[in-house]
């Protein structure tokens, strides 16, 4: 008679889920893992509940006092998706006036959240260049003089958050102008790229601004001005885009060719598009591996069957770097079928080395239930390379939906370990 009293006392007192649950009011990380590891014995896995968990380790990395941390931890809070949001919201209420709050609410106000916006706004008066950078966001569209005020302000950051909200002031000719000048002459590649990126919003008024920027020094501004510009005036942008290939295959090049050989489902490919597809066929053969793995990505994504399809299926194989070979093989996954499946067997083999392109092989075959991919990620959490162990953990949480066997890297010494595994535990509890 005694055991049913003993298991209602239990129930009337929250049962084993209360140890986890009482842990994680107090904010204590590691009586939360204990408790859980408790409840798991008797009760078995609970994604959502070992999530509350994962969303307190990144709550509390991103609150340290290590830069690297905290960025890494956010990260992987704006990668969760819903399961985020609370640990956003209670680092967006935190005490002080931190870079740690203000990015969390301006992941926020990226979700539309209009009490992350007023608290953010708030933080437009912070002398600090990186907090104000990020309180950029919570400006209204209407507040054109504050956001041109902002584009000359001495912080490249501050630049370049106030260069992409003018984006929103599409019609406005000061805009534009201010646009123009921060593509032409700041010093910074990256606000440089922000402001040829938002004149993409300005229509044709913008084109004959963005041709000249075709001519930037830095190949990053260059590749953003070229899609700017087929954002802005698609049929004006293809006369301008198309002597790019006429030069040494660069990134630039690359998206011109990807734009002009584009063509939709009920649509045929004119000499143009035709000369850029074959463009591009042929850099899937050029010295430089980046540029090998460029021109395959924009091949998939222009024309993923047919002789293109043949092509990259030919350059998988005779491909030795296992970088490029990672990307072929990715970019072919889904042409793979029952009787041909080149792109599999090729990440087969990848995985049989355990570098980073191994890792990332597995990666991909666990996501797709393959046994010798999710094998390959367990045997990676004992890896010395504390990169490799922090890829595999949010894999095998993620990908391959196995939360629970990714525990013991939630208490791996090194914290860049743990914050990817809390990440992919916390997004796979959605």
């Amino acid at each position: 008679m005694r055991w049913p009293l003993v298991l209602v006392l239990a129930l009337a007192c929250g049962g084993p889920r209360r140890g986890v649950d009482d842990a994680l009011d107090a904010r204590d990380l590691g009586g939360a893992l204990d408790a859980y590891d408790r409840f798991r014995t008797t009760e078995g896995a609970d994604v959502e509940l070992l999530g509350d968990v994962a969303g307190l380790l990144l709550e509390l990395e991103a609150l340290s006092d290590d830069p690297a941390r905290r960025d890494a931890a956010l990260i992987q809070l704006e990668l969760a998706g819903n399961a985020g949001l609370p640990a956003l919201r209670r680092i967006g209420r935190s005490e002080g006036i931190t870079l740690a709050r203000a990015r969390a609410l301006e992941a926020l106000v990226k979700r539309r959240d209009s009490e992350a916006r007023a608290f953010l706004y708030a933080l437009l008066d912070v002398d600090d260049p990186a907090i104000l950078a990020e309180a950029v966001a919570a400006l209204q569209n209407d507040e054109e003089a504050r956001m041109l005020t902002l584009a000359a302000h001495a912080s490249p950051e501050v630049r370049r958050a106030a260069a992409l909200r003018l984006a929103a002031r599409r019609d406005s000719v000061a805009a534009l102008d201010a646009l123009v000048g921060l593509a032409r002459v700041d010093p910074e590649p990256r606000v440089r790229e922000a402001a040829c990126r938002a004149l993409g919003s300005f229509g044709a008024a913008a084109v004959e601004r963005l041709r000249e920027r075709l001519g930037d020094p830095d190949p990053s501004v260059r590749q953003t001005v070229v899609r700017a510009l087929v954002q802005a005036d698609r049929g004006a942008a293809i006369p301008i885009i198309t002597p790019l290939l006429g030069l040494p295959p660069s990134p630039a090049s690359i998206e011109a060719a990807r734009v002009l050989a584009y063509v939709g489902p009920e649509e045929t490919r004119d000499e143009t598009g035709e000369t850029a597809l074959q463009w591009l066929i042929s850099v899937l053969s050029h010295p430089d591996a980046n540029l090998r793995s460029t021109a395959a990505i924009a091949l998939v994504s222009v024309a993923p069957t047919g002789a293109p399809l043949a092509a990259l299926r030919e350059a998988l194989s005779r491909e030795e770097d296992r970088g490029v070979r990672l990307g072929l093989a990715r970019a072919l996954l889904p042409s793979d079928d029952d009787d041909t499946h080149p792109a599999r067997d090729a990440l087969h083999d990848l995985i049989e080395e355990r570098d980073m392109p191994g890792v990332q092989a597995a990666a991909l075959l666990a996501e797709r239930d393959d046994a010798a991919g999710v094998a390959a990620l367990e045997a990676t959490l004992g890896s010395e390379e504390a990169l490799l162990r922090g890829v595999a953990a949010r894999a095998l949480a993620r990908g391959a939906h196995l939360p629970d066997a990714v525990l013991p890297a939630l208490r791996d010494p090194e914290p860049s370990v743990r914050i990817q595994a809390a990440g992919g535990v916390l997004a796979a509890s959605n």
